[in-house]
């Protein structure tokens, strides 16, 4: 309940001091922005700031300077709870369009990244295609901790390798390799170079290995393509294709991101080796079926928990490792299944009257610092003016 107000003890005339104390209190209204509040032991603190996906749309361009950093299609940004106490405090880019060279300009707040590089799977033929590398800061200590932003860096080169194209079970020959993967942060003008990436998703073997990743450099090899011939080996790559006789091997260097594929049973049918995965080697076929692809391997840098790098089931019957490998032709459907986009999965294989698929595409996932809370503008005082009982301040 409101308090009535308490009589002056004076009647009939209005108190002329009253005058100077309501100019004290219009000033000390135009001053209040002003003052600090300062926190009272015991009291509640401030609120955290809330993210907004919003805040986490990155400067992103592609060639020519178009901007793509708001393009879903490029690039999906969002904010994250990292810490599980109700209010997002991350942000998490997640760089999804293959076969395009993307620049992301670091924002000035931002010293470390937490990475993810998958590059593309290889695609399947009677054997499985194997899955692209994969390099993650952001799981189970395995791999380096976060990369590091040095002194003077300002961007970074982007690039998704896109999944290798199939060989169709009814041609002799591999599967393609997949392209690469890279994350590369610019310490020095030109040094950034994406010349060296195999970005081709139509070759069935290499001619250079990829280098071992530093602080500042992260390529991954896209998989290699499963066989169909007997006296050739699968294809060899971020993980092994599948084979008959030899399966694909891992690229040299790049053994602790990912396996070889299996082997085969030519004299027993069409049953051949499943494609390796980022997580395990990819099962020999046998007498009844062909070998399964070796499973991916789970990672949270998106803030779900999502596998990735599995390899394709080897013809006929196989399954696709966990990780979006696809499975093989089953003997009934004809077709095989393509490895999943943004996975780096392997492309299932498929007999010599089936129809193998291509590997997934790859993916880049950057993960870093909210940026500052937005700050509201401090107030601007003019001059002080003396008036009729007390002062005027203008405030803009």
């Amino acid at each position: 309940m409101r308090r009535a107000a308490q009589p002056s003890g004076r009647k009939g005339t209005r108190n002329s001091k009253s005058r100077p104390t309501v100019a004290r209190i219009a000033a000390i209204a135009l001053l209040a922005p002003l003052f600090t509040v300062m926190d009272v032991p015991g009291g509640v603190g401030p609120v955290a700031y809330a993210l907004q996906d919003s805040d986490c749309t990155p400067d992103v361009t592609i060639a020519g300077g178009t901007q793509v950093g708001d393009d879903p299609g490029y690039v999906d940004a969002y904010s994250v709870d990292s810490d599980s106490d109700g209010t997002k405090d991350e942000c998490v880019l997640k760089f999804i369009k293959p076969s395009v060279e993307m620049t992301w300009s670091i924002p000035d707040h931002v010293g470390e990244i937490n990475v993810l590089v998958v590059a593309g799977g290889g695609g399947g033929s009677v054997g499985g295609g194997g899955a692209g590398g994969f390099y993650d800061t952001f799981g189970d200590g395995t791999n380096p901790q976060p990369l590091d932003i040095p002194n003077g860096s300002t961007t970074t080169r982007v690039f998704v390798g896109e999944g290798g194209e199939p060989q169709d079970g009814a041609s002799s020959g591999r599967g393609k390799i997949g392209a690469d993967s890279a994350l590369i942060i610019e310490v020095s003008p030109g040094s950034a170079d994406l010349s060296r990436l195999r970005t081709r998703t139509d070759n069935d073997s290499r001619s250079f290995d990829s280098p071992a990743p530093t602080a500042t450099d992260i390529r991954m090899a896209g998989g290699g393509g499963g066989v169909h011939q007997v006296n050739i080996s699968g294809g060899d790559g971020g993980s092994g294709g599948g084979g008959f006789s030899d399966p694909g091997e891992v690229e040299f260097g790049l053994d602790s991101h990912g396996n070889d594929g299996g082997s085969g049973k030519f004299s027993d049918g069409f049953n051949a080796g499943g494609g390796g995965g980022a997580g395990s080697t990819g099962l020999n076929g046998t007498a009844s079926r062909g070998g399964d692809g070796g499973n991916g391997v789970p990672s949270e840098i998106t803030g779900d928990v999502v596998f990735y790098g599995g390899g394709g089931g080897g013809g006929n019957g196989g399954l696709g490792g966990d990780g979006g490998g696809g499975d093989a032709w089953d003997g009934e459907s004809g077709e095989a299944e393509a490895g999943a986009e943004n996975t780096g999965g392997g492309g299932g294989g498929a007999s010599n009257i089936g129809k193998a698929k291509k590997g997934g595409s790859g993916i880049v996932v950057v993960r870093h610092a909210a940026p500052p809370p937005p700050v509201d503008p401090v107030p601007v005082l003019g001059d002080v003016t003396r008036t009729v009982g007390g002062f005027e301040v203008p405030v803009s």
